[in-house]
Protein backbone atom coordinates (compact mmCIF):
# COMPACT_ATOMS: atom_id res chain seq x y z
CA UNK A 1 0.00 0.00 0.00
CA UNK A 2 2.90 2.32 0.76
CA UNK A 3 4.46 1.69 -2.64
CA UNK A 4 1.13 1.99 -4.46
CA UNK A 5 0.37 5.27 -2.71
CA UNK A 6 3.83 6.60 -3.62
CA UNK A 7 3.15 5.93 -7.30
CA UNK A 8 -0.47 6.98 -7.38
CA UNK A 9 -1.95 9.15 -4.65
CA UNK A 10 -5.18 7.80 -3.12
CA UNK A 11 -4.50 4.29 -4.42
CA UNK A 12 -3.94 2.62 -1.03
CA UNK A 13 -7.60 1.63 -0.66
CA UNK A 14 -7.83 -0.03 -4.07
CA UNK A 15 -4.49 -1.75 -3.44
CA UNK A 16 -5.89 -3.17 -0.19
CA UNK A 17 -8.86 -4.53 -2.13
CA UNK A 18 -6.57 -6.07 -4.75
CA UNK A 19 -4.48 -7.74 -2.03
CA UNK A 20 -7.61 -9.07 -0.32
CA UNK A 21 -8.88 -10.43 -3.62
CA UNK A 22 -5.55 -12.15 -4.26
CA UNK A 23 -5.52 -13.67 -0.77
CA UNK A 24 -9.13 -14.64 -0.21
CA UNK A 25 -10.30 -15.50 -3.72
CA UNK A 26 -7.12 -16.61 -5.47
CA UNK A 27 -5.28 -18.15 -2.48
CA UNK A 28 -2.16 -16.11 -3.26
CA UNK A 29 0.37 -15.19 -0.60
CA UNK A 30 0.39 -11.38 -0.11
CA UNK A 31 3.81 -11.63 1.53
CA UNK A 32 5.35 -12.58 -1.80
CA UNK A 33 6.78 -9.84 -3.97
CA UNK A 34 5.29 -11.36 -7.13
CA UNK A 35 1.79 -11.33 -5.62
CA UNK A 36 2.13 -7.65 -4.76
CA UNK A 37 3.40 -6.82 -8.25
CA UNK A 38 0.41 -8.66 -9.76
CA UNK A 39 -1.91 -6.70 -7.46
CA UNK A 40 -0.27 -3.45 -8.55
CA UNK A 41 -0.71 -4.41 -12.20
CA UNK A 42 -4.37 -5.22 -11.56
CA UNK A 43 -5.01 -1.66 -10.35
CA UNK A 44 -3.24 -0.08 -13.30
CA UNK A 45 0.23 0.57 -11.90
CA UNK A 46 3.43 -0.08 -13.84
CA UNK A 47 4.82 -3.37 -12.53
CA UNK A 48 8.51 -2.52 -12.89
CA UNK A 49 8.08 0.91 -11.31
CA UNK A 50 6.01 -0.57 -8.48
CA UNK A 51 8.65 -3.21 -7.79
CA UNK A 52 11.37 -0.55 -7.71
CA UNK A 53 9.42 1.53 -5.17
CA UNK A 54 8.41 -1.58 -3.21
CA UNK A 55 12.06 -2.52 -2.70
CA UNK A 56 13.28 1.00 -1.96
CA UNK A 57 14.82 2.09 1.33
CA UNK A 58 12.17 4.82 1.62
CA UNK A 59 9.32 2.29 1.48
CA UNK A 60 11.07 0.08 4.04
CA UNK A 61 11.57 3.09 6.31
CA UNK A 62 7.89 4.01 6.10
CA UNK A 63 6.88 0.39 6.78
CA UNK A 64 9.09 0.32 9.89
CA UNK A 65 7.50 3.58 11.08
CA UNK A 66 4.04 2.06 10.65
CA UNK A 67 5.07 -1.10 12.50
CA UNK A 68 6.57 1.00 15.28
CA UNK A 69 3.29 2.85 15.67
CA UNK A 70 1.42 -0.47 15.79
CA UNK A 71 3.71 -1.59 18.64
CA UNK A 72 3.46 1.75 20.43
CA UNK A 73 -0.34 1.61 20.34
CA UNK A 74 -0.27 -2.09 21.33
CA UNK A 75 -2.47 -3.08 18.43
CA UNK A 76 -3.25 -6.78 18.56
CA UNK A 77 -6.19 -6.99 16.16
CA UNK A 78 -7.05 -5.65 12.78
CA UNK A 79 -8.71 -3.60 11.63
CA UNK A 80 -7.74 -1.12 14.31
CA UNK A 81 -9.25 2.34 14.61
CA UNK A 82 -8.07 5.06 16.97
CA UNK A 83 -9.23 8.56 17.81
CA UNK A 84 -6.25 10.90 18.12
CA UNK A 85 -6.95 14.18 19.90
CA UNK A 86 -5.23 17.55 19.51
CA UNK A 87 -2.65 16.52 22.15
CA UNK A 88 -1.67 13.50 20.02
CA UNK A 89 -3.22 11.11 22.54
CA UNK A 90 -4.63 7.96 20.96
CA UNK A 91 -7.78 6.24 22.14
CA UNK A 92 -8.71 2.81 20.77
CA UNK A 93 -12.15 2.71 19.20
CA UNK A 94 -11.88 -0.72 17.59
CA UNK A 95 -9.28 -3.46 17.73
CA UNK A 96 -10.75 -5.97 15.36
CA UNK A 97 -14.24 -6.18 13.92
CA UNK A 98 -17.07 -4.27 15.57
CA UNK A 99 -20.56 -3.19 14.59
CA UNK A 100 -21.20 0.42 13.55
CA UNK A 101 -23.43 1.03 16.58
CA UNK A 102 -20.68 -0.15 18.93
CA UNK A 103 -18.17 2.07 17.17
CA UNK A 104 -20.43 5.11 17.46
CA UNK A 105 -20.98 4.41 21.16
CA UNK A 106 -17.23 4.09 21.79
CA UNK A 107 -16.57 7.30 19.89
CA UNK A 108 -19.20 9.18 21.92
CA UNK A 109 -17.68 7.86 25.18
CA UNK A 110 -14.23 8.83 23.99
CA UNK A 111 -15.33 12.39 23.21
CA UNK A 112 -16.93 12.72 26.67
CA UNK A 113 -13.84 11.29 28.36
CA UNK A 114 -11.47 13.82 26.80
CA UNK A 115 -13.79 16.83 27.03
Amino acid sequence: MIAAEALSPNSAEIMVKAIQLAYYQKAQNPSLQQTLVECALSIGLDGAEFEKVLLSAETESQLQQHLGLVQQLRVSGFPALFYVNENNEAFALALGFCEVGDLEERFDKCKKHIA
